[in-house]
């Protein structure tokens, strides 16, 4: 995977290559396909939630926002012969506020599968959508937001103080967020 050439706005961490890819939008471009990183989640016991979708409620649709499992997203490179590791989220300006994006939650939606004249897709591999800062519908991975690629007011930039230079390579890190302690044993989790 490589840092990406400098997006217009920003509405994912990392998107795919390939004809349907939003890197035009996206910090990176990753080799491997959502398809491939969910399996590889489900591998390690997470089930997946759901993407932001809408209902039909009354008469209305509603949105039902994003759900599944945390996950922590960094970076990790090498400058000077040592290995760093950010969370991907200090290479986002939210340009509201002109600071670096808040931490935040990312959550395993698991994207959603199609039926297409006789063929099931997996949606995330269709559009490249493996990790966004903002709600497609068919996210691998997303940020825990109600903002949709309709209403984000282009308000994410690249912090190009932060971001490595186009071209770099470098790994996306995806962590299983450990769930809190329960009463019954404070031990239960380690840091």
């Amino acid at each position: 995977m490589m840092v990406h050439a400098k997006p217009d706005w920003l509405e994912l961490i990392a998107t795919t290559e390939g004809p349907n890819s939003r890197g035009h939008e996206a910090i990176v471009t990753i080799n491997a396909k959502p398809s491939e990183i969910h399996l590889a989640l489900l591998t390690l016991g997470l089930k997946p939630g759901h993407p932001m979708i809408n209902k039909h409620v009354e008469g209305r649709f509603l949105p039902d926002p994003p759900s599944g499992p945390g996950l922590h997203v960094f970076f990790v490179y090498q400058v000077k012969g040592q290995t760093i590791q950010t969370p991907a989220h200090e290479w986002v300006i939210d340009q509201a506020t002109g600071q670096p994006l808040a931490d935040t939650h990312w959550l395993f939606t698991g994207s959603q599968f199609r039926q297409w004249q006789g063929k099931e897709y997996y949606m995330a591999d269709e559009n490249g959508n493996a990790v966004s800062l903002v709600n497609f519908g068919d996210d691998l991975i997303v940020r825990q937001t109600d903002t949709t690629q309709n209403n984000d007011g282009q308000d994410l930039q690249l912090n190009e103080a932060a971001a490595l230079p186009y071209g770099t390579p470098l790994i996306l890190r995806i962590q299983i967020t450990p769930p809190p302690p329960t009463e019954a044993d404070p031990s239960a989790v380690t840091p």
